[in-house]
This record gives structure tokens, sequence and C-alpha cells, in this order.
């Protein structure tokens, strides 16, 4: 008698079964990282607001010495760099002193609303 090859019906249910639930897990891991997906757009636009606040601040430390390292939207918020889209809040905080050394200053940006993100920044008077 010869020897009978392939596929036992058996075998064949049991793949298809397997690649069922295989492919089951797979679809709903697609559905919930779609679901996340606008999060994740809020939440890299709320870093771009943030870095873009900091450039500002490090940019009147270039401009203006150490001493004026301050944000600049506080004093006049018309500012068009200074302009925030609706569902953001973006604030800023100088520490004035790191570790009790009035030579480096501490800057922290944070984004609030739709989306969030904290930047911070050490600033040196290495003049």
């Amino acid at each position: 008698m010869k020897a009978n090859s392939g596929f036992t019906l058996i075998e064949v249910i049991i793949f298809v079964v397997v690649l069922g639930v295989v492919a089951t897990g797979l679809l709903m891991s697609f559905g919930a990282s779609l679901e996340a997906s606008p999060e994740i757009q809020k939440n890299s636009i709320a870093v771009e607001l943030a870095e873009q606040r900091m450039d500002l601040i490090l940019g009147q430390r270039h401009g203006y010495g150490f001493a004026s390292t301050a944000d600049p939207c506080t004093a006049a918020p018309s500012l068009p760099a200074c302009q925030v889209p609706a569902g953001y809040t973006v604030s800023s905080s100088i520490a004035n002193n790191w570790d009790g050394d009035t030579d480096y200053k501490v800057v922290t940006v944070t984004v609030s609303g739709s989306g969030t993100a904290q930047v911070q920044s050490l600033v040196a008077n290495y003049s």
C-alpha cells in the first residue's frame, strides 16, 4: 500500500480556526491604534507649541543677555508669535536660581488643553 500524503480534514479545520483567532487579534489591535491616533496628533501639536515658546524665551536671552531671560508673551500676549490655537494653553515659569546658584535659570514651558507637553531648559550665565 502507498502512504498517503497531504493534509487531513481535521488539520485543515484546526489551521483555519488558529488563523481566524490570530487575524481577529490583529484586527482588534489595529482598531485600538486608530482610536488613539487623534490623541497622538494633539500631543504632537502641544510639543511643537512648547518648543516654539521655549525658542522665544531662549531668543530673549541670546538677544538681550542672561538677565533678560523672560517670556515675551507674558508682557505682550498679542504678538503674532504668541498666538496659540484654540483648545491649547501655554504657560511658562522661570526659576531664577538652580540649586541656590544665581548663575543658572530653569525655564519650564507647559502646554495643556487638547494635548499636553512640558519642556525644560537650564540656562547658564557664562559671560
